[in-house]
C-alpha cells in the first residue's frame, strides 16, 4: 500500500471516529495497555478454571454449530438412548439344556457390561 491509501484510511476512520462520538448512546471508554493486558488475563484465567470436559463441549458446540447442525436437537435424541433396552431380549430367553445355557452365558457377561 502506498502513503495515499494510508491517508484515506486515516481519513475513513477520523470520519467513523467522529461519527461515533456524535452519537450518546455508545459509551465511551479508554484503557491503556495495561488495563487491557489486565482483563485480558482475568478472562484468560476464567478461561483455563474450567474442566477440560467443558471445553471439550464448547469445542465441539462451535465446530457443529458452524457446520449449520442443531447441536441442542442432537443432544436430546443422544440423551434419550438407552443402552438398556437395545440389548434387551424381546421375549425372555429359557434354557433348556446345560450346552445351550453355556453358550449364551459368555454373550450375557457381554451384554450386561455394555449395559
Amino acid at each position: 500500500m502506498d502513503t495515499e491509501g494510508f491517508g484515506e484510511l486515516l481519513q475513513q476512520a477520523e470520519q467513523l471516529a467522529a461519527e461515533t462520538e456524535a452519537v450518546s448512546e455508545l459509551p465511551h471508554v479508554e484503557r491503556n495497555l495495561q488495563e487491557i493486558q489486565q482483563a485480558g488475563e482475568r478472562l484468560r484465567s476464567r478461561t483455563l478454571t474450567r474442566t477440560s470436559q467443558d471445553t471439550a463441549d464448547v469445542k465441539a458446540s462451535i465446530l457443529l454449530g458452524s457446520r449449520g447442525l442443531d447441536i441442542f436437537h442432537i443432544s436430546q435424541r443422544l440423551e434419550s438412548l438407552s443402552a438398556a433396552t437395545t440389548f434387551e431380549p424381546l421375549e425372555p430367553v429359557k434354557d433348556t439344556d446345560i450346552q445351550v445355557r453355556l453358550l449364551r452365558t459368555p454373550v450375557q457377561f457381554l451384554i450386561n457390561a455394555i449395559i
